[in-house]
């Protein structure tokens, strides 16, 4: 049986260090080339997803959809678990 290191983190840990480098600079909504970034995706391929509701968007004055911080931090905990 292996016994735990107190000292070496948890993946839960990991992964929350992993959201928080990935997001920690992004404002509050972000343009779609940046949360595509930071997603791993192409603009293409988020465009697609905003279009079947699998990621909510805000459109701002002249039709530009922004993608809400919190949406991105959500799509990278569900991917990493």
């Amino acid at each position: 049986m292996e016994t735990r290191n107190p000292s070496r983190p948890t993946q839960a840990t990991n992964v929350t260090a992993i959201i928080a480098s990935a997001v920690d600079n992004l404002p509050a909504l972000v343009r779609s080339q940046a949360a595509a970034t930071a997603l791993g995706v192409s603009t293409r391929t988020l465009r697609r997803w905003i279009a079947l509701g699998l990621i909510r968007s805000v459109r701002i004055a002249g039709g530009r959809p922004m993608i809400p911080r919190t949406e991105i931090e959500r799509l990278i905990a569900e991917a990493v678990q």
